[in-house]
């Protein structure tokens, strides 16, 4: 990193202060300054040039100094996670940023140079001496501090929940694809399967059956579809030995294609007592015929059964999307919270692929007058925290109770735990156990906010290695305007 600091001035001579006061009296931060302090502050400050693209301080590399933008333009802002998110932009002079003496706990920013600025620089024993004399300067400090902090959590957490919205339109995404590409895939070969099952229906025309050929024959294909659907998955050794079997049982009987068909039966779980039944209702000039309609037929309705399944979970996911963000509903109504934790499930179900989800609800749970919307974001928050902790492997545990006039949501994790000396301070925003960049720390933060503040209810948490237990208590019947 690499600036240009063009100091121009320490002391700027009489001719100037009159001036300059002009200058300094029209920002803000010292309008309220008599003539004499703001000759003052001439004599211990610097004016500073710096071009475009210079870094005034970073969060690496913190100032002893207040600045003040006199002309130019700059950027404030501050790291979280793996995020640079933007305190403010501005070519208003009278901005500021820097060090002030007396208030701890300052987080650190960085300010950059957006194009050629010239900014007054307040060394730390210059400001301290202000602030100890009675210049007023203190009111505007610590007003800049708290609008400014107010809207740094507000931007984070906007960052937060726009975060979170893309890490559910990923996973949504990974969700629908997979049954999407399944159906497509049936749908292409389903045509195959028809073409096939056409043409052997018309080879058949060919040969001679009695009505009680045709039942029993209609009898098979039936059982077949029956079978195709409720067959067990085989292991690699056992399909091979039936597969032998099977393709054994073909070439005897002169079957053509019989590579092909061995392994179609044996996946839908036939067997060579089950071909013979076949054999024994049909000429043996029409067996290969017959059995060929009857594996288009079966891949047919297995095909039909694909896409029929895959169809289905597309509108399972894309109803619980429109549960889960309450769309075209009343900010308040009354919420089912079995509904909400089982779609906020269906849009993590990403997630929690290996993870087991046991779930314990109490049947007599009554709706809550609430915000479905937020309150999906809370257990959204929670189960999400819940599976980083379990890893790709563990436990979740919902559980719902009623007591008295609140409702009780427990959602617990057999994770590592969270360290006693830091469960305090999880509901700090911007605090996370998380690795960096994994998260920005303000999910609990925002859970915390709609559970008490929003919905005048309880959260807390116990924890112990291989037991980790989110506690929300909601009132039965709330209103946020109350």
């Amino acid at each position: 990193m690499t600036s240009t600091k063009r100091v121009m001035s320490h002391q700027i001579s009489s001719d100037v202060n009159r001036a300059f006061i002009d200058i300094l009296k029209a920002m803000p931060l010292f309008e309220q300054l008599s003539d004499e302090q703001c000759v003052w502050l001439i004599h211990h400050s610097a004016v500073v040039a710096l071009d475009a693209g210079a870094y005034v301080f970073t969060e690496e590399h913190l100032t002893d100094a207040l600045w003040v933008l006199i002309s130019g333009e700059w950027r404030i802002s501050r790291r979280v996670g793996n995020q640079e998110i933007t305190l403010v932009t501005s070519n208003q002079p009278g901005t500021w940023a820097g060090v002030i003496p007396l208030i701890d706990n300052l987080e650190p920013v960085s300010a950059l140079i957006l194009r050629t600025s010239r900014l007054l620089r307040i060394p730390l024993d210059a400001v301290t001496h202000m602030l100890t004399n009675g210049f007023p300067i203190a009111t505007h400090l610590l007003e800049g501090l708290h609008w400014g902090t107010r809207n740094f959590e507000a931007l984070v957490r906007q960052q937060e929940k726009l975060g979170a919205l893309g890490r559910l339109s990923a996973g949504l995404a990974h969700e629908l694809n997979n049954p999407a590409s399944a159906a497509c895939r049936a749908a292409e070969q389903l045509r195959d399967a028809i073409d096939q099952l056409q043409a052997r229906s018309l080879a058949l025309g060919g040969y001679v059956c009695t009505s009680e050929q045709q039942q029993v024959i209609e009898q098979l294909r039936c059982e077949a579809i029956a079978r195709a659907q409720h067959a067990s998955v085989l292991d690699a050794l056992e399909q091979s030995d039936r597969e032998e079997a099977l393709l054994s049982w073909l070439e005897t009987h002169a079957v053509p294609d019989s590579w092909s068909l061995a392994p179609a039966f044996v996946h839908a779980g036939l067997d060579v007592a089950w071909l013979q039944r076949v054999a024994d209702h049909v000429a043996p000039v029409a067996l290969g015929d017959m059995l060929t309609w009857l594996h288009a037929g079966l891949e047919t309705a297995v095909l039909a059964q694909e896409v029929d399944v895959s169809t289905r979970r597309i509108f399972t996911i894309i109803n619980a999307v429109r549960e889960y963000s309450f769309m075209d509903r009343a900010p308040e109504q009354e919420v089912d919270i079995h509904a909400g934790l089982d779609n906020t499930l269906t849009m993590l179900s990403h997630k929690l692929q290996r993870v087991e989800v046991i779930r314990e609800y109490d049947s007599a749970l009554p709706s809550i007058t609430s915000s479905g919307r937020e309150l999906n974001q809370v257990w959204t928050h929670l189960i999400d925290n819940a599976c980083y902790a379990v890893g790709e492997q563990g436990h979740i545990w919902l559980r719902t109770m009623c007591d008295h006039d609140q409702i009780v949501v427990e959602i617990i994790d057999d994770g590592p735990g969270i360290p006693p000396e830091i469960q305090s301070r999880i509901w700090e925003p911007f605090f996370t156990t998380k690795d960096v960049g994994a998260a920005i720390g303000m999910g609990l933060d925002i859970a915390y906010r709609i559970v008490v503040e929003r919905h005048g209810g309880h959260i807390q948490v116990q924890s112990q290695p291989g037991n980790t237990r989110f506690q929300v208590r909601l009132p039965i019947t709330y209103s946020s305007e109350t």
